[in-house]
């Protein structure tokens, strides 16, 4: 090879680099720009312009599918990042629709619930069974292991045990009866307020 020879080679350094870093559409605007470069000197310097100027074909042609290859490869990893995408979308939608499933079962869940609680009550011959299924059912639908039902007794203004579960039988002894306004439980049954407890150290009674 003569040394223009290799100097046209070295053309596509430029050109390469460009569509390697840049993109595809700078590596072809470098190899338009190579061209009128290496054109004056193949047609004007070179002791043999037709091998010279079949060298610069070469040249452009190695360019151009360099070029093209980096834009197939940039158009591959598009298209797989826009799979990722629609994939993670997929499964996000999937997840949401699950969990509207699951919170539609238990709502479900609970109306069934609640349904059985008002027909027990109807036909319960007695107000024991009634309140043992209440409780039942209210631990199954607020997924509870403690609960404790009382019943305000008016002449003395005190909350009276009627049913409970989860508790051993000498704590329910001890919180048999509660005056209103006197712990947490008197104070929601003497505000008609609902309230959340956290961890308390003084907890007698206080199981709302």
């Amino acid at each position: 090879m003569t040394r223009h020879a290799v100097d046209r080679v070295f053309y596509l350094v430029p050109i390469i680099y460009a569509g390697y870093i840049f993109g595809a559409a700078i590596g072809l605007a470098t190899t338009s720009v190579a061209l009128p470069l290496m054109l004056p000197r193949a047609l004007f310097i070179s002791p043999s312009p037709t091998d010279a100027l079949f060298e610069i074909a070469i040249v452009i042609l190695v360019g151009l599918l360099a070029n093209f290859w980096f834009r197939m490869q940039a158009k591959q990893v598009e298209v797989t990042e826009q799979r990722e995408q629609a994939v993670e979308a997929m499964v996000t939608a999937q997840e949401k629709l699950r969990t509207q499933i699951r919170n539609t079962m238990k709502y479900e869940n609970e109306l069934t619930a609640l349904s059985s609680l008002s027909s027990s009550l109807v036909q319960s011959p007695t107000m024991k069974q009634s309140l043992r299924f209440a409780i039942d059912v209210v631990m199954k639908v607020m997924e509870v292991e403690v609960a404790l039902i009382f019943s305000l007794e008016e002449e003395t203004n005190e909350l009276v045990l009627m049913a409970y579960e989860g508790v051993p039988w000498e704590f329910a002894q001890s919180v048999d009866r509660v005056r209103l306004g006197e712990s947490f439980n008197g104070g929601v049954a003497e505000t008609g307020e609902p309230l959340v407890v956290g961890d308390t150290p003084d907890s007698r009674g206080d199981i709302i």
